[in-house]
C-alpha cells in the first residue's frame, strides 16, 4: 500500500509544475482523478480485510483456520501480482497476450479431461487443498487479445472477416470451452466483456446486435434444456414444485433481512451455520449484512461503484486505444461479476455461483483480480506520466 502511494504520489506533483491559468484548471480536474484513482485502491484493500475478517467469522463453524490462512497467502500472492502488472509496461503486457492465447485455449481443454469435478462441474486442477481455476486467468487474456488485436486492425473493422469473424472466434473459443465445463456464468460473463470491448473498439453496432441477439437466444435454449439451470430458472419465478429445489437465495434473503439496520455483531450470525452451504463464498454478502448491517452492505456497493468509477476515468484517460480497451475491459470484468454476485443473493436474478471480488474465498478469482488492479494502475501512470511531460498531449488526453 505504502509503495502504490509513494509511486502515484510522485506523479500527482507533475500537474503542478504547469503553471497558472488553464493549465491550473486542467491540474485540477487531473487532481480530482487522481484521488478517485488512490481512493479506489483504499477500496480494494479495505475489501481485502473485510474478506479476511468474515471468513475468519464464517470458518467458526466447524471450519479450519488453514483457510484463514490460505486465504491471507492468495491475498499476498495476488498482491504481488499486482505490483508486477504494475511495473511492467501495460503495452509489453497486451503484446505478450496473443502469445498466451493458445496456451489458455489448451489448459481450457486439458481441465475438462484431467480437472476436478465437483457438483457436476469439472472447471478446476487440484493438488491437495490448493485449486487453480484457469477459467478465471482466461478472462485477463481474452481483454488482452482483444486490446492488441483492435488497434491493430483498425482499418478493416468495417469487414466481415476483420470486424466480426476473427474477434467473434477469438471470443467464441474460451467461451465454448467454459460452457462445456459447464459453467454457464462465466461463459456469460465473458461474452458479455468480449462484445463490449468489441463495441468500444469501434466494430459495427448492427452486426454486434444481431450477434448478441442469436447469442441470447442460443443461451436461453441451452438453458432450457439444461435440467439443474432451468430448475433454477423456476425457483427463481416460483413455478410450481420447483419453488422448493433450491432455498440457497430465500435464505440469503433472510439473512439480509434478519441483520437489520446494524446487524447482528460480528460471528453471531446464525444463517451460516446450515442455511447456506456456501456462506464463505458465493453468499458471502447475506452474511456480512447479517453480522454487520446496513452499513457494511452499503459501504460494499458503495466500494464498488467508487471501484468502477475509478475504472472509468482510468479508461478515459488512457494516452491510446489499447490502454482504452484494456482498462475498459478489466472495469467491466470486475464490475459485472460484483453486480451479477449481489444481484443473485437478493434475489433479483437466478441462482449463479460467482464469487464475490475480493471477499468471496478462493485464490484464483482473488489473484486475477489484483493483477488487473495493477494494470489498471499501470495505464493510469503512464497517461500521467505522459501528460505531465507533454502540455499539449495533457490538453488532448482531458479533451479525450
Amino acid at each position: 500500500m505504502t509503495y502504490l502511494s509513494a509511486e502515484m504520489d510522485g506523479l500527482a506533483l507533475a500537474p503542478a509544475r504547469e503553471g497558472a491559468g488553464e493549465a491550473s484548471a486542467k491540474g485540477g480536474a487531473a487532481g480530482r482523478g487522481y484521488a478517485l484513482v488512490t481512493l479506489s485502491v483504499v477500496c480494494v484493500f479495505a475489501l481485502l480485510g473485510l474478506g479476511i475478517v468474515m471468513l475468519y467469522s464464517v470458518t467458526e463453524v466447524g471450519g479450519s483456520m488453514a483457510r484463514v490462512q490460505r486465504q491471507a497467502l492468495y491475498a499476498l500472492a495476488g498482491i504481488v501480482g499486482l505490483v508486477v502488472a504494475l511495473r511492467i509496461p501495460y503495452r509489453r503486457l497486451c503484446k505478450a497476450s496473443p502469445w498466451l492465447y493458445a496456451p489458455t485455449v489448451g489448459i481450457l481443454l486439458l481441465v475438462l479431461v484431467a480437472g476436478t469435478e465437483r457438483n457436476g462441474a469439472t472447471r478446476w486442477f487440484a493438488a491437495g487443498p490448493i485449486t487453480v481455476q484457469p477459467s478465471e486467468f482466461a478472462r485477463l487474456v481474452l481483454i488482452g487479445v482483444l486490446a492488441w488485436y483492435l488497434p491493430r486492425e483498425q482499418r478493416w473493422l468495417h469487414k466481415l472477416g476483420g470486424g466480426l469473424v476473427v474477434p467473434l472466434g477469438l471470443i467464441g473459443l474460451p467461451c465454448g470451452l467454459v460452457l462445456a465445463q459447464p459453467d454457464f456464468g462465466m461463459a456469460a460473463l465473458l461474452g458479455g466483456m468480449g462484445g463490449t470491448i468489441l463495441f468500444i473498439g469501434g466494430c459495427r453496432v448492427g452486426r454486434l446486435a444481431l450477434v448478441a441477439a442469436v447469442a441470447a437466444a442460443g443461451f436461453f435454449l441451452l438453458v432450457r434444456f439444461d435440467e439443474v439451470r432451468w430448475r433454477r430458472v423456476q425457483t427463481y419465478l416460483g413455478m410450481g414444485e420447483a419453488e422448493e429445489e433450491d432455498a440457497q437465495t430465500k435464505f440469503a434473503a433472510s439473512a439480509l433481512r434478519a441483520g437489520g439496520r446494524w446487524g447482528r455483531g460480528l460471528g453471531r450470525g446464525f444463517h451460516k451455520y446450515k442455511y447456506l452451504p456456501e456462506a464463505d463464498n458465493d453468499f458471502i454478502f447475506p452474511i456480512i449484512g447479517e453480522e454487520l448491517g446496513l452499513p457494511a452492505t452499503l459501504g460494499i456497493v458503495s466500494a464498488f461503484f467508487l471501484l468502477t468509477a475509478g475504472g472509468t476515468i482510468v479508461a478515459l484517460r488512457a494516452c491510446d486505444l489499447m490502454g482504452l480497451l484494456l482498462a475498459a475491459g478489466l472495469t467491466f470484468n470486475l464490475s459485472a461479476q460484483a453486480l451479477l454476485n449481489m444481484a443473485v443473493v437478493t434475489r433479483l436474478l437466478p441462482n449463479k455461483g460467482l464469487p464475490l471480488p475480493f471477499i468471496s474465498a478462493g485464490g484464483s478469482n482473488l489473484i486475477m483480480h489484483l493483477i488487473g488492479i495493477g494494470v489498471l494502475l499501470n495505464i493510469y501512470v503512464t497517461s500521467r506520466r505522459r501528460t505531465a511531460r507533454t502540455p499539449a498531449a495533457a490538453e488532448a488526453a482531458e479533451d479525450w
